[in-house]
């Protein structure tokens, strides 16, 4: 066997694994472990087939999926968490999805995240319908607030793209939200000065006021502000879905691998089309 036919191999056994320990439906629930129920066979097949990762990187990715859904399996967990989401008592966190992040050369350019505006504007729509909220968040990076200016006066990408510290101030042009976004007038625009919304906003105060007690996740970069700020909310006890084609960052394997941790530790990772099933 070749080299390029033995990596091939491993990947394909990977997910065939994965999907026999998750598709078990042992006795946890009658859902419980069963692909079909909870979106992960569709991760895993849509993973095996994106060309923007190499064939290690899915080895690897696939492998943590496996890790996160066996340990679920042996913590007797529900799978999922929320089978049925209820959307009068859902929000939808869309975060940082701004110019600054969007936009071809900008400060922090997330590629992928271009690729998620649909689906976010999707997920937002079929929850408005069934009369859930939209929060959009829009990050503000500057010198007189926290610990973010050690980290955030130069873009990390490096050239010459411009110092965070400028573009995520109100009233620079990459601050603005993307105006790819679906923004509706009953939609709440939101600041935050921290990567978590929690830790940088007032959000939880926020939807407690108004009975909310599921959150959606969706936006940049899963495994900073997206994450930082879904591990906040669980652990201010709100039910948490990440939305796997919602999310995206800088590296397609890190994003993998984030969602995986959220997984195991945190709430429900689901495709769009998958959530949007399962609101009520």
């Amino acid at each position: 066997m070749t080299t390029l036919n033995r990596k091939a191999f491993q990947i394909t056994f990977g997910a065939l694994l994965l999907i026999t320990v998750i598709a078990g439906c042992t006795s946890i629930q009658q859902e419980s472990l069963c692909l079909t129920d909870n979106g992960l066979s569709t991760i895993v097949r849509r993973l095996s087939t994106i060309t923007s990762i190499t064939s290690e990187k899915k080895k690897i990715a696939i492998n943590r999926w496996l890790i996160a859904a066996n340990g679920a399996k042996n913590a007797n967990r529900p799978i999922p968490v929320l089978a049925t989401i209820e959307a009068t008592h859902t929000a939808l966190l869309v975060i940082d999805m701004q110019r600054g992040f969007l936009d071809v050369g900008s400060s922090i350019e997330v590629p992928d995240g271009r690729a998620i505006v649909t689906n976010i504007n999707k997920m937002a729509a079929a929850l408005r319908d069934k009369g859930g909220q939209v929060y959009f968040f829009q990050v503000r990076v500057n010198e007189r607030e926290g610990l973010l200016k050690y980290f955030e006066s130069k873009s990390y990408l490096g050239g010459d793209r411009e110092s965070p510290m400028k573009a995520f101030q109100p009233g620079h042009p990459q601050f603005d939200l993307s105006p790819d976004l679906d923004v509706q007038k009953r939609d709440i625009i939101m600041e935050k000065n921290r990567y978590s919304a929690v830790l940088g906003s007032d959000i939880v105060d926020v939807l407690r006021k108004r009975g909310i007690e599921n959150v959606i996740i969706t936006g940049v970069t899963t495994d900073v502000c997206a994450g930082n700020t879904a591990e906040d909310l669980m652990q201010k006890d709100f039910h948490v879905v990440m939305v796997w084609d919602g999310c995206a960052a800088l590296d397609r394997l890190e994003h993998e691998l984030y969602l995986a941790r959220i997984f195991g530790l945190y709430g429900d990772v689901m495709p769009t089309d998958e959530v949007i099933r399962r609101l009520k």
